[in-house]
């Protein structure tokens, strides 16, 4: 009977400890999309002459080719360090992913650039 509970109490905790792990693993990757695709506008930025770089990607607002791309409800957008001086080198930029997680939380990414020229 206590081998049994012994056993029993083991097989929970093995359980619990294989869930979690998926979960974690699950998460894991999504930030790691998230990343990749934060990357992926920051190059992109980078290509777009630098006086309509404000035009092509507006400070604070939501880009929709990245909307729910590889993660759950994600949001990507671009804030400047000064929104109106966006025409002048240096720019100072930051790129701010938004995702849901697998157990429902808020996640976000901020990945922080410099345009030069």
């Amino acid at each position: 009977m206590i081998a049994m509970s012994v056993i029993l109490v083991s097989m929970t905790v093995l359980y619990q400890a294989l869930l979690s792990g998926q979960i974690l693993s699950a998460d894991n990757k999504l930030r790691h999309r998230a990343l990749q695709d934060a990357s992926s506008l920051m190059e992109q930025m980078s290509v777009v002459p630098l006086p309509n770089l404000s035009a092509t990607f507006a400070h604070d607002a939501p880009i929709a080719e990245f909307a729910g791309l590889h993660c759950p409800n994600q949001s990507v957008r671009v804030v400047y360090e000064d929104a109106a001086a966006t025409t002048e080198p240096p720019v100072n930029y930051r790129v701010i992913s938004t995702w849901t997680s697998t157990v429902g939380r808020p996640e976000t990414l901020v990945l922080r650039g410099v345009r030069a020229r």
